[in-house]
């Protein structure tokens, strides 16, 4: 899992690092249910855009008001 934290975002993007992840492998992410934050996930819009080398970038419509946890999974 990763946190995309309220202050993390810099125009409406946020990079954060995640092990396994590398530039080509298929990344599969999703918010996560245990936290309750699915609806501010969908309502603030928010995406996964690029991969690289041991991290992900994110992208959102609205910043969310609370940190989110999205669950990551990374296949070779």
């Amino acid at each position: 899992t990763v946190q995309l934290t309220t202050s993390g975002w810099n125009d409406n993007q946020q990079t954060v690092s995640v092990s396994g992840v590398t530039a080509s492998n298929l990344v599969i992410v999703s918010p996560d249910p245990a936290t309750s934050n699915y609806s501010a996930y969908t309502q603030c819009e928010i995406c996964c855009i690029a991969q690289a080398a041991g991290e992900l970038t994110f992208s959102c419509k609205q910043v969310p008001s609370a940190a989110i946890t999205v669950n990551v999974a990374a296949f070779s």
